[in-house]
């Protein structure tokens, strides 16, 4: 392995475990908060440009969940959203059925616009399907993205709202998805000696460190 490669991997390994140390002790983040969390499974993710990858839109510590409707809004230019099932018309994401069964789908799509990438994915039980209730934690769906550019990227959920089956709202809050975009493939190998003299393989991560930052509610 080149010496570029090797420190290129320490810097993405790096910046990963600052982005799971954050979210295990940050007090101004979602995990350290009592109740039910809309989130994404997993939280954090390594990704490469030009890979398909895919993050579950996921609820924790929720109890007598009948019905979900969440938005997630993205970055389309670092992200592009890949449609879970070509014959239906539109982009959309994939409903799973482990945890809360999707007996009825009230919307789902995946739309671009001057805002950027959007997600809104409701769905429902029905009592002649399924009457009772789930409790614990467990996904709702799974989107599927292609990394489009090296960054790091920050999936925010907009809206979010939970409900029993007699229709009264589950307080929940929310916790951020961040995306770490690595290369296609690795720099062109130079020895260790020149690398202070390059700025290449280091180019934007200043920008990126603090992105992260703030995606985690955290100030460097």
């Amino acid at each position: 392995m080149s010496d570029d490669k090797r420190v290129w991997r320490t810097i993405v390994w790096l910046v990963g475990w600052i982005a799971l140390i954050g979210l295990a002790i940050a007090p101004a983040t979602a995990r350290a908060q009592d109740g039910p969390i809309v989130r994404c499974e997993p939280t954090f993710k390594e990704a490469t440009v030009g890979e398909e990858f895919t993050l579950d839109i996921y609820v924790e510590n929720v109890a007598d969940l009948y019905a979900a409707d969440v938005h997630l809004h993205f970055q389309d230019n670092l992200l592009q959203a890949v449609d879970a099932s070509a014959s239906e018309e539109g982009v959309q994401v994939a409903p799973l059925g482990d945890f809360l069964a999707p007996d009825y789908v009230v919307q789902n799509f995946v739309a671009v616009n001057a805002a950027g990438g959007a997600v809104a994915y409701a769905v429902t039980q029905l009592h002649t399907e399924h009457p009772a209730p789930v409790s614990g934690s467990g996904p709702l769906a799974r989107m599927t993205f292609i990394p489009l550019q090296e960054d790091i990227a920050v999936l925010r959920f907009t809206y979010q709202k939970l409900a029993r089956n007699d229709g009264s709202q589950i307080a929940a809050s929310t916790q951020n998805c961040v995306v770490n975009i690595g290369p296609a493939a690795p720099p062109t190998a130079v020895g260790l000696s020149r690398l202070t003299a390059r700025s290449t393989p280091f180019a934007g991560w200043a920008e990126r460190l603090q992105a992260l930052w703030t995606a985690l509610g955290l100030r460097p």
